[in-house]
């Protein structure tokens, strides 16, 4: 069956083509065995729904090849028939707020799974989409579709949205409601322009949980229990997946579990921990220390903070041992020179913090990134008698540490203190690197 009117899903002329409404590719595919599962069969198509998209769908069954296409056949009427009854009672005047909690937050669902089985959208973008339909459709309220399509009053109501929630909560309930609610709604006709494509003005309001005290630290106990688990893991069972040999996806995860392991220590940044090199790792007092030069900090303010874990400073020596001065400390591992990329690197450790979740039965860990570490820290240090200020300042946050490190004996006296009672200026003691 060729081209309809010529047009192609990916503009060219070797794509696959636009399927018109009812349109389906199930005399097109091929019927295949599945693998393993004697006697089925599988049957992967697309269906067009007449608003220039199109739906991949499969059928399966232990059936013959004729058979199986017939119920493909009656799927796809059952599923065109499905979407225009929904579609059939969506009007400018249906109210916004009852469309978002529902026909927004099924489509969402809808492509949390591939037509593969694979995972399009993880379940953490899933949770916060849906939360993102829910604020909407809270400030809302019993507006219109049609209302709320104007460009003055979703503006309006984004700004109540980022004065209850803060301004990048407001800004991701925004680019939720371009792909999953005004965007389909332009192109079914219901409503004439998309409001989210417009800029917007909004209040700049952080919301953000600052009192770490409360809601974002897991308590010292738990902190503990991560690092003794941290250092329990063996990667020696890891083996060879795709393209990539047992060697190198074992380098890798040791090198993740290891950066887990400084940031829970230290309460770094984690493209601050990406961002070390072997000269920004001293000795100074039979202490371990950590420097994060100006450049690297988010907030451009250098600083030191000691190593207060042994385990963790013993693991940082070992693996500056033998570098050049400005070699990373955690490099990837198919290249000793090379930094971690942030996408790959978060998904590394989202896996990681998901496995200790469930196997040190604490699920908040599932709930939480890295930064969770920082809070902790900062109320252990706080609990322990450390005044607020060395704490904001080991963790870069106060101002007067923009053009000093947080080094000399009366910044770091009280840590310091906490780990050793000896006290002095000498100038650290710094790590033999190789220079050849």
């Amino acid at each position: 069956m060729g081209p309809q009117d010529g047009r192609w899903e990916n503009g060219g002329s070797m794509g696959r083509r636009m399927l018109g409404m009812g349109e389906t590719t199930i005399d097109e595919v091929t019927v295949r065995a599945v693998k393993g599962r004697k006697g089925l069969r599988r049957i992967t198509w697309r269906l067009g729904l007449g608003d220039g998209t199109t739906v991949q769908c499969r059928t399966e069954g232990r059936c013959s090849a004729a058979e199986l296409r017939e119920r493909a056949r009656r799927q796809a009427e059952r599923r065109l028939a499905e979407h225009l009854g929904t579609w059939s009672d969506v009007t400018p005047d249906s109210p916004m707020a009852a469309y978002c909690l529902s026909r927004a937050i099924e489509d969402i669902e809808a492509a949390a799974t591939a037509p593969d089985g694979s995972e399009a959208l993880r379940p953490r973008s899933v949770y916060y989409l849906r939360r993102a339909m829910r604020l909407f459709a809270e400030v809302a309220g019993d507006r219109s579709i049609e209302a709320c399509a104007n460009p003055v009053i979703c503006e309006r109501l984004l700004c109540e949205v980022a004065t209850r929630h803060g301004r990048a909560t407001a800004r991701h309930v925004k680019s939720a409601l371009n792909r999953y609610v005004f965007a389909p709604l332009v192109r079914r006709e219901v409503i004439k322009a998309n409001p989210c494509l417009a800029p917007m003005a909004l209040p700049a309001v952080n919301k953000a949980r600052t009192n770490l005290e409360h809601g974002l630290s897991v308590g010292e106990d738990v902190r503990l229990r991560f690092l003794d688990w941290l250092f329990a893991l063996d990667v020696s069972g890891i083996g060879r997946q795709g393209r990539f040999d047992a060697d190198l996806r074992r380098r890798g995860w040791q090198c993740v579990i290891d950066m887990s392991a400084l940031q829970a220590t230290c309460g770094l940044r984690i493209g601050e921990c990406v961002g070390l090199d072997a000269r920004d790792v001293v000795r100074r007092r039979g202490h371990v220390l950590v420097t994060i030069e100006p450049g690297k900090a988010k907030t451009r303010r250098g600083r030191t903070v000691p190593v207060t874990d042994g385990r963790t400073a013993e693991m940082l020596l070992g693996r500056v041992e033998g570098l050049d001065p400005d070699a990373p400390v955690f490099p990837i591992a198919s290249d000793p020179r090379t930094r971690w990329s942030d996408g790959d690197l978060a998904k590394r450790t989202r896996r990681l913090y998901d496995r200790a979740a469930d196997e040190l039965d604490v699920p908040e860990l599932r709930k939480v990134s890295t930064h969770v570490w920082r809070a902790t820290l900062t109320t252990t240090w706080k609990t322990r008698g450390m005044s607020a200020s060395t704490v904001a300042a080991l963790l870069g946050h106060t101002p007067d540490t923009s053009e000093r490190y947080y080094t000399d004996g009366v910044d770091m006296g009280e840590l310091l203190k906490a780990l050793d009672e000896r006290k002095g200026d000498a100038e650290p003691e710094i790590i033999k690197f190789r220079t050849a």
